[in-house]
């Protein structure tokens, strides 16, 4: 990872709550807090601050961007003063220019300056995904509204019915539980539905994919093993559970390791479980963090097994980290090169398919398997 990134990352990690607490006095001794409680403000600028430490922590401050358009879209999309916002992020500038090392300034003024741009110009959420035209919209618009109403059984016979009716299982995963998710999660982010909503859709879908299971198409076992799991710190399994599922169907032993997956134990369960492949799942800006810590100690322990990760955050030959005489890279639709002949298509939750490489001197790391 990029040096001087890391240490700032440390700084920060170990005093966010001293530097959050600053920069929200600043903020209400201008005036631009009034109305808003201290600590609900400092708990804002501590989230603040814990994406700004992964960003620089990896080197790329497109991360801590992307967060911040995410957040003002949200936050005008529920009608909130964007104005707090670029407050936040103001005031957060001037008190890390005061108090860090005036060596480490630029680099947080650069971190910060893509953060305000990004709210000056956030990207706008789609109207909805689940759009005319697509297969299978019906059965997805049904789903979704049953959820809605909790009609729990309702949905889930949505699913069996249209399994029983011809359609593959593979399909209804993607085209009505993939998209009703990501419909869910588009609503949240607009404030069209709340948390508790948001989480019985989630539940509901968990529940569809287990009865799904059993219609799932099964290869003969290829000999190969696929450890799939969301990376530490990242809470949403969906993506995953899906993804396991998908190889399993392709012939590989798929072992399911769940949510926020500790670095060290999934490294070691490599060794112990004789992986070929680690599929893992990352969300926000803050995963790419232990993204990158994890693909490090993966290469140290084990050099030749290949890392896919499925987030929205990774572009092709994006890096995901710098430094260390080591640059690892993302590179989109070479899914392939991870996991070889016979693997599935990865694209029901989210944006699967990018492998991470660590190369060094420009000489990308090769699979296990690839000549």
């Amino acid at each position: 990872m990029d040096r001087l990134g890391l240490f700032v990352a440390s700084l920060l990690d170990a005093s966010s709550r001293a530097y959050a607490s600053g920069a929200v006095t600043r903020l209400v001794e201008s005036g631009a807090g009034a109305g808003h409680g201290f600590r609900g403000l400092v708990a804002d600028v501590q989230g603040r601050i814990e994406s700004l430490a992964s960003s620089l922590a990896v080197g790329l401050p497109a991360l801590l961007a992307h967060e911040a358009s995410w957040a003002a879209a949200a936050w005008s999309a529920r009608g909130a003063d964007l104005d707090l916002l670029r407050a936040e992020y103001e005031f957060l500038r001037a008190e890390l220019v005061e108090r860090l090392p005036s060596e480490t300034t630029p680099l947080v003024r650069e971190h910060l300056a893509a953060a305000a741009r990004a709210v000056a110009a956030p990207e706008v959420p789609e109207a909805t995904i689940l759009v005319d035209g697509l297969p299978m919209v019906e059965a997805a618009r049904g789903f979704l509204v049953a959820v809605l109403e909790g009609r729990r059984d309702d949905a889930i016979r949505i699913v069996l019915d249209a399994v029983e009716s011809g359609a593959s299982a593979l399909d209804v995963q993607r085209h009505v539980l993939g998209r009703v998710q990501a419909e869910m999660g588009r609503m949240w982010q607009i404030g069209e539905v709340n948390v508790a909503e948001e989480h019985l859709g989630t539940r509901v879908v968990e529940e569809a994919l287990v009865h799904l299971r059993t219609y799932l198409p099964r290869e003969p076992w290829n000999g190969r093993t696929v450890l799939v799991a969301a990376v530490s710190g990242n809470a949403h399994q969906l993506g995953a559970r899906v993804v396991a599922d998908r190889f399993e169907s392709a012939g590989w032993r798929a072992l399911f390791l769940g949510a926020d997956t500790p670095n060290d134990d999934l490294v070691a369960a490599v060794g112990h479980f004789g992986a070929h492949l680690v599929a893992l799942s990352a969300g926000m800006a803050v995963d790419t963090r232990a993204v990158a810590d994890f693909a490090d100690a993966l290469h140290r322990e084990h050099a030749r097994v290949p890392l896919l990760v499925g987030s929205r955050l990774l572009g092709r030959r994006r890096p995901v980290a710098r430094g260390r005489g080591r640059r690892l890279r993302a590179e989109r639709g070479r899914g392939d090169r991870c996991s070889g002949a016979g693997a599935p298509k990865l694209s029901p939750f989210g944006s699967w398919g990018a492998c991470v490489f660590l190369s060094r001197r420009g000489a990308a790391q090769r699979p296990r398997g690839e000549t």
